[in-house]
């Protein structure tokens, strides 16, 4: 996966790059991140992101990519 962060890095010149996997908790789908390479990945380690909910759980509802320019607002 880690393979995977650098490849899509080197293709849409980001400065991280996240990918989540899903699990489903008493019912509810929820996001974590499995592999990330950001500035700031210790911020991904407690993460949970219900399904439908931020930019990843809305990718993750609809399958539709998405493309964030400024991070800092998601």
């Amino acid at each position: 996966l880690l393979a995977l962060v650098y490849h899509l890095q080197s293709r849409f010149a980001s400065l991280c790059c996240v990918v989540f996997m899903t699990e489903d908790v008493q019912g509810s789908q929820f996001l974590y991140p499995e592999v990330a390479d950001a500035a700031d990945t210790e911020f991904f380690r407690e993460l949970a992101v219900p399904v439908g909910e931020g930019a990843a759980g809305w990718v993750a509802a609809t399958g539709r990519s998405l493309r964030i320019e400024d991070t800092r607002m998601e």
